[in-house]
């Protein structure tokens, strides 16, 4: 782990946040469940985590459906944390 994935995991410590992390050189990801979406990205945003970067892929990874991606920075890490989450057609048609 990395200082900014146990940061978030610190953030979200006992708040029953379901989420799944991965991390790569430059990133740290984390895919959310649904209804953990709005109250996580709240205490983010709490936390001083600022949006840089907002992307819509459709089919991402094999992934049925439209994936949003929020790409957040925070000061003092060198990594940017990259929230997934998943959109399914029939929502949003």
């Amino acid at each position: 782990m990395n200082g900014l994935q146990d940061k978030v995991k610190r953030i979200w410590e006992g708040k029953n946040i379901l989420c799944k992390f991965t991390k790569n050189s430059q990133e740290v990801h984390v895919s959310l469940a649904e209804e953990h979406f709005l109250p996580a990205f709240i205490m983010l945003e709490r936390e001083g985590f600022e949006l840089v970067s907002l992307f819509a892929i459709e089919e991402f990874e094999n992934k049925k459906g439209i994936t949003i991606l929020y790409v957040l920075e925070k000061k003092k890490y060198a990594h940017l944390l990259i929230v997934e989450r998943s959109i399914q057609k029939s929502s949003i048609q």
